[in-house]
């Protein structure tokens, strides 16, 4: 994973010092990522490069490639989804709904039921279309 943080770094052309101001990570913990001397990345910094760096974690931690189609995957617990994103109580009830939805996918799909695989890629999706959102109405509120 450290390679793959220079790597992209680099090609966005971005110094350490750029990634450090980005992303509030100390410079010094940066370089210890990159260079394979800490390996254990806390989600929160792991979550925050792979934002700036515009990657997901999974490909960050060497899993499947951004551009294939099987690649979808649930990247947060709730708990995390909760303290990364500082989640109110109207969004965490937000957050519940979407899980409901997730399991009913018959209610979706006139085909009836869908593989196991297919309902977990959908609690994915449904879970970063709700990032996203979250991210946009943060946005729209410090914008204000």
């Amino acid at each position: 994973m450290e390679n793959k943080i220079k790597q992209l770094r680099e090609k966005r052309g971005l110094t350490l010092y750029d990634l450090e101001n980005k992303t509030g990570i100390g410079y010094n913990s940066l370089w210890k990522y990159e260079n394979g001397k800490n390996k254990a990345i806390p989600l929160d910094n792991l979550i925050k490069i792979a934002e700036v760096l515009d990657y997901s974690t999974d490909e960050l931690l060497g899993h499947k490639n951004k551009n294939d189609s099987n690649s979808i995957r649930k990247i947060y617990t709730d708990d995390e989804l909760i303290k990364f994103f500082s989640l109110n109580r109207e969004e965490i009830i937000e957050l519940e709904q979407l899980k409901k939805m997730a399991k009913m996918p018959t209610l979706l799909f006139e085909a009836g039921d869908i593989s196991e695989k297919d309902a977990e890629d959908l609690e994915s999706v449904l879970q970063n279309i709700f990032i996203t959102s979250i991210k946009r109405r943060r946005k729209k509120e410090a914008n204000k």
